[in-house]
């Protein structure tokens, strides 16, 4: 599903209209009438509906929609308007003018005052003031306004996004508009899935406005995962295939101390299914899946990877088509520093690097784009030398921005989780709090390898892999608590995901 921010949604709405000879007028009607299909399927026709109309093309969208609503048997519709009639857009201002011909009702209102003395008890209120022109800077009279409406009961819609929201940022005014229903124009906006947009915008829905989706795609760089993409990239299996078609995952991870996190990685490859995975480890647990190879490391007197095992490592990452870094190792300089150098020594491997392993890295190493990182937000604060607090709020922008200055996948595992490799971008929007335990990232970290084993590209793999992890996660909370869910069992549920 193709996600626009603002600038790209005034591009694509400009190539609808210069290069492909839309007109305006013609986008407009074919939004309201999309809105108004899928507004139908929440509401009855006996219901009492209120649309708030503001003065640009968003409030001729509520216009346009009025008159699909009537024409369509909801007689019991009115809009509510705080347009200037002055500076409202042709297209809105046509719309204005047919409800007027047509006789639906339409009441004025500059002041709250006017506002409190109409009628108060609608069935649905359809709120289109500001669209994507607007953000989390409301005007004190919008703020009011929008303060009474949320405080009523009624079924709540919003055309394009809520007014309030920034569709950037995901940053919203207090009093922003809260939907149970956003219908989006075009494609759904960024800041509908960041911040405060993911409990403003209720469900969410694409008006179609009649245009090739091809269009969308021409300007959107970010992207969520629906159902179906899984197997548009995780091909159906062969019959003739055998294990060596799948990949030789190799997982360098644990130490005496961390044992487990090898396990959850080395057992969640092998459910993910890679057709070998190798673990690399000073310690394994009884734990480990007996389809997991051994590979025993001499350990330091603090139970990480001696550097004596250099030689070893540097043979199976040779014969190895991905390898995960990370998981447990500790943080032990000498062992690091070894990491580091076989990472460097092998650019053309596919490496996905986690948890300890991260300690190798800062911000002014450049990587490469075979190699996906997977920080939490305090993992990505250290590497970017910044606070967690300079951090929030910013997650979108600053995984974009540091996947370009380190040339490589950077996966964040914030709330949604974005993956980018400095030009595209996925989110994450599954997923659930019981996922917040320990050795779930160790557990996505074997996802993700088992993919790039595969011969999946990096940001794929590592985007795909988060889809897929969250999908597990959502899986189990299904028929099981939030609060009773660990590690292995999203190892457990990876096969309802893909069954």
């Amino acid at each position: 599903m193709n996600i626009l921010t603002k600038v790209q949604a005034v591009s694509a709405d400009k190539y609808a209209m210069d290069d492909c000879g839309v007109p305006s007028a013609i986008l407009m009607e074919n939004a309201a009438r999309s809105a108004f299909e899928i507004l139908s399927e929440k509401i009855s026709k006996d219901s009492k509906i209120c649309i708030l109309c503001g003065s640009g093309n968003n409030g001729g969208d509520g216009f346009a929609l009025a008159r699909h609503l009537i024409a369509n048997g909801y007689f019991r519709t009115t809009v509510f308007s705080i347009a200037d009639k002055s500076k409202m857009s042709d297209e809105s201002l046509n719309n204005y003018q047919i409800c007027s011909n047509l006789e639906i009702p339409i009441f004025y209102f500059y002041n709250l005052d006017e506002f409190y003395g109409l009628d108060k008890d609608f069935d649905c209120y359809v709120e289109a003031l500001t669209g994507i022109g607007g953000d989390e800077n409301l005007r004190e009279f919008l703020s009011s306004l929008l303060k009474i409406i949320n405080g009523r009961k009624g079924f709540k819609a919003t055309i394009d996004l809520p007014a309030g929201l920034n569709p950037d940022t995901g940053k919203a005014h207090p009093d922003a508009f809260k939907a149970d229903l956003t219908i989006s124009m075009f494609a759904p906006k960024l800041g509908m899935y960041l911040k405060d947009g993911r409990n403003l915008c209720g469900e969410i829905r694409t008006a179609s406005l009649g245009i090739p989706l091809d269009i969308i795609k021409k300007f959107s760089t970010i992207n969520i995962y629906r159902n179906e993409d899984i197997r548009n990239i995780l091909k159906i299996r062969d019959n003739s295939s055998s294990k060596f078609d799948f990949g030789n995952v190799l997982i360098i991870a644990g130490s005496a101390a961390y044992p487990g996190a090898a396990a959850l990685t080395a057992n969640a490859a092998v459910r993910a299914g890679a057709g070998l995975v190798h673990l690399a480890s000073t310690e394994f647990l009884p734990a480990l899946f007996p389809e997991v190879i051994r590979i025993n490391l001499e350990r330091n007197s603090d139970g990480t990877i001696n550097k004596s095992n250099r030689l070893k490592l540097h043979d199976s990452i040779q014969k190895a088509d991905a390898i995960a870094i990370g998981p447990g190792i500790g943080d032990n300089k000498e062992t690091l520093d070894m990491i580091m150098a076989l990472i460097r020594e092998f650019p053309d491997k596919k490496f996905v690097i986690d948890a300890d392993g991260l300690k190798c890295l800062s911000a002014d190493k450049l990587l490469n784009q075979n190699i996906v990182i997977t920080p939490h937000l305090y993992e990505f604060a250290r590497l970017i030398a910044k606070s967690p607090e300079d951090i929030s709020g910013r997650e979108y922008e600053l995984t974009n921005e540091y996947a370009r200055r380190l040339n490589c996948v950077l996966h964040l595992k914030s709330v949604p989780s974005i993956t980018s490799n400095g030009q595209q971008t996925a989110l994450c929007t599954n997923g659930n709090p019981g996922m917040a335990t320990g050795g779930s990232g160790d557990v996505l970290t074997g996802i993700i390898s088992a993919y790039l084993g595969m011969g999946i590209a990096p940001f794929e793999a590592a985007s795909l892999g988060a889809f897929i992890h969250s999908k597990a996660g959502d899986l189990y909370t299904k028929s099981h608590s939030q609060e009773s869910l660990k590690a292995g069992d999203l190892i457990e549920f990876l096969k309802y995901v893909l069954d």
